[in-house]
């Protein structure tokens, strides 16, 4: 659906962007009836939670960030389960709206979890060799530049390993499932001795760096750390992946549900990391949790933070709030960011 545009833009990178109605009732049947189907296990239920779904109408602001803040994007695919928002311009020249049945091997479908669906960014008609994915809560405030993703023909990454403890009943335990096939294909040796200069570059926090260094004495990857930010990808990593990993994404892509013990899309940036083909990059954005750790809100910094704040970047993060909170939070969350932007994009009717 949707037209193509006639032209890419002169630096090739695209964005891809996944959404999926959660109050559509045929969409919601359709979920109901795949969950009924042995889909409770205790590795699946994090994964039908209906925050996994939940739509906050916040999308056009998704959208008039990146028409004032990435002006230097090529195509925008927008990655849907066949719904299309009333409200979207779907003749934009800039957009492309992608239903999962377009690209995704049947034997997928349907499908409820983001990963599949991500493993199979590489069968989307046209899409660039470079790319930045958007989750749907993730929002741009402030100008960006396409060197703030990418260096050339290489994705800006953090490298970044991670102390988390091996938990299967933690929803990071992907992180130490990526650590397991890194260590699989690569040497944490050879890896520090070719790029030692990026682990402890001056560009990372320095918090970071020193995690990094200590985590040096351990022979193999641990964990690695991964941003929920908009983040670079390779076309080209994801099908390495498939390559070398066959098993591995097919158990994810299989799973009508997110489930504990699958792989991400992170993997593709770790990766990049194990390869060495990627430049350092600067943290450009912040993950705005609900409450802090012991449980307080954080509406007011939230709201501080759509309205006012300097980061290029934010994801929302959504909470198990009861009825009432939810309403009271989006209500404030609606309106800041309405006063962040006050304007339609060309990409709204």
């Amino acid at each position: 659906m949707g037209n193509a545009p006639n032209k890419k833009v002169e630096n090739g990178i695209d964005i891809v962007i996944t959404w999926v109605d959660g109050s559509d009732e045929n969409w919601r049947k359709k979920k109901a009836e795949w969950k009924g189907r042995g889909y409770q296990t205790s590795f699946s239920r994090w994964g039908t939670s209906e925050v996994r779904y939940r739509d906050w109408g916040l999308l056009p602001y998704l959208f008039r960030g990146i028409e004032l803040y990435a002006p230097w994007a090529g195509t925008i695919h927008f990655v849907t389960a066949g719904q299309v928002p009333k409200w979207l311009n779907v003749d934009h020249p800039r957009l492309r709206i992608v239903s999962h049945d377009e690209f995704m091997p049947s034997r997928y479908l349907p499908t409820f979890s983001s990963r599949a669906i991500e493993f199979c960014f590489p069968f989307i008609q046209g899409l660039s060799e470079r790319f930045v994915y958007f989750n749907d809560d993730m929002y741009l405030l402030n100008p960006t530049e396409a060197t703030d993703f990418f260096a050339g023909s290489l994705p800006k990454l953090v490298p970044s390993e991670n102390t988390a403890a091996v938990n299967p009943y933690n929803p990071y335990f992907a992180m130490q499932i990526h650590a397991g096939v890194i260590n699989r294909h690569f040497s944490k040796r050879e890896v520090w001795r070719r790029d030692w200069r990026k682990w402890l570059s001056p560009k990372i926090d320095r918090r970071i760096r020193l995690e990094n260094l200590l985590l040096r004495l351990y022979p193999t990857f641990r964990a690695f750390r991964d941003d929920h930010l908009p983040s670079p990808y390779l076309k080209s990593t994801i099908q390495r992946l498939w390559e070398v990993e066959p098993e591995l994404l097919e158990y994810a892509c299989s799973q009508r549900f997110r489930t504990l013990d699958g792989v991400n899309i992170w993997l593709a940036k770790d990766w990049q990391l194990a390869t060495g083909q990627y430049d350092v990059a600067s943290g450009m954005g912040a993950l705005l949790p609900c409450r802090d750790s012991q449980g307080m809100p954080l509406l007011d910094k939230t709201v501080d933070v759509i309205v006012h704040g300097r980061q290029k970047s934010i994801c929302l993060n959504d909470h198990d709030f009861g009825e009432d909170e939810l309403e009271l939070w989006k209500t404030a969350v609606q309106d800041a960011f309405a006063t962040r932007f006050p304007h339609k994009s060309s990409f709204e009717r």
